[in-house]
């Protein structure tokens, strides 16, 4: 079957697909907004009147530390910079700023005033209807190997884990089987003052190390198999009002996580436009004219990759940003052939620095991906043996 071709899909936005949503000033404390987001998908935020960006539950994990902030510390690191998009912005459009953006939800606006917001899940949906996920499965696009923690640890434990390794959850296990997962959300949303109190706690405070993670855990987390089909994985997504599943194998162990990140990358990777399949997102003004170098390492990277594991780059996504002037982000997403998404994410104070722990990095995650990748596909022949 021909795969879909995305630059065909040039339609606009209609209203309708437009989610209203809450808009705070930049000072509004990061409390009330986490319980906005209990509802909302994003929050828009304005400075003095004026647009100024989102705040969503990836935006909040981005900036980090929000564990240890005062309940009444203002928004105002953990907002996105975002163009919103309008009613001319068409479909294709929409899906490459979710993939450089990496937010759940992107602001529209109408008349020169957000309205409301296009949500990642609205996108999930079209392209349900549009069968543009025919002939994918979850164990072509999946995360793996997956990161686990012991449900007896403790929640300064877990925010370590998630923080070092640079992702979004960590499933729990128990006994050494699969016991609930973690989100960065879940923590901050539940523990984010050091100086609250737990429900079932309230005769004393508490701190980061007597909290465990089984006390706030999602017990008996959304799983899939590797061997369903992508379609019946985003349906499962969009029916439950969640951003990611647990895969399970054929032994009902878990083996990777999918989520709507993962698959919006996968449409943009099965454009297989050669040109276009390095997109980089995030510079600044004072960065933009190191961007052709930094193109030039990228494309440098891949050939070598290509060259020695003998895997087809199908896209690489980098997303650079400044923190406070003087740190740099750097988050590298590449997809390889079969879908498989691999990652980095470092930072430093010296751009170039940063770049090559990013790729170093890469490289080391893209040999452990490969070796696990030969070992299930063995795996595989043996249980058909």
């Amino acid at each position: 079957m021909e795969e879909p071709q995305i630059e065909r899909w040039n339609v606009s936005i209609p209203m309708k697909l437009i989610t209203k949503t809450e808009s705070v000033d930049i000072k509004t404390p990061i409390q009330k907004v986490l319980q906005m987001l209990e509802k909302y998908p994003a929050v828009i935020v304005n400075k003095n009147n004026n647009y100024y960006g989102i705040v969503d539950s990836r935006s909040i994990h981005r900036a980090r530390g929000a564990l240890s902030t005062s309940k009444n510390q203002s928004i105002e690191r953990y907002v996105e910079r975002i163009s919103p998009i309008d009613s001319k912005t068409n479909m294709n459009n929409v899906l490459m700023q979710f993939m450089k953006t990496r937010t759940k939800a992107i602001p529209f606006i109408l008349n020169k005033r957000i309205v409301g917001v296009f949500d990642r899940s609205t996108m999930l949906k079209i392209m349900l209807s549009l069968r543009m996920l025919d002939n994918i499965f979850v164990k072509d696009i999946m995360n793996s190997p997956i990161i686990a923690i012991d449900s007896n640890s403790t929640l300064a434990q877990a925010k370590a884990v998630m923080e070092n390794s640079r992702i979004n959850r960590v499933i729990v296990v128990k006994d050494e089987k699969l016991y609930g997962m973690l989100t960065y959300f879940k923590l901050i949303k539940n523990y984010s003052s050091i100086n609250e109190r737990l429900p079932e706690r309230k005769m004393r405070t508490y701190s980061q190390n007597d909290v465990l993670v089984a006390d706030i855990a999602e017990k008996s987390p959304k799983v899939v198999s590797s061997e369903k089909s992508l379609s019946y994985a985003v349906r499962q997504l969009i029916e439950q009002d969640i951003s990611s599943l647990i895969v399970t194998n054929n032994r009902s162990m878990p083996v990777g996580i999918i989520s709507a990140t993962d698959i919006i990358d996968n449409m943009v990777a099965r454009r297989r436009i050669e040109e276009n399949r390095i997109f980089i997102s995030g510079l600044d003004s004072n960065m933009k004219e190191y961007e052709s170098e930094i193109l030039e390492e990228i494309k440098s990277f891949i050939s070598k990759i290509e060259d020695m594991k003998g895997d087809r780059v199908e896209y690489a996504n980098i997303h650079i940003r400044k923190i406070k002037q003087k740190i740099y982000d750097i988050q590298i997403r590449i997809g390889l052939q079969n879908g498989r998404v691999i990652s980095s994410h470092v930072t430093d104070f010296i751009l170039e620095r940063t770049l090559n722990e990013a790729l170093d990095v890469l490289k080391k995650n893209i040999i452990k991906d490969k070796e696990r990748y030969i070992t299930v596909k063995k795996l595989s022949n043996v249980d058909r043996e």
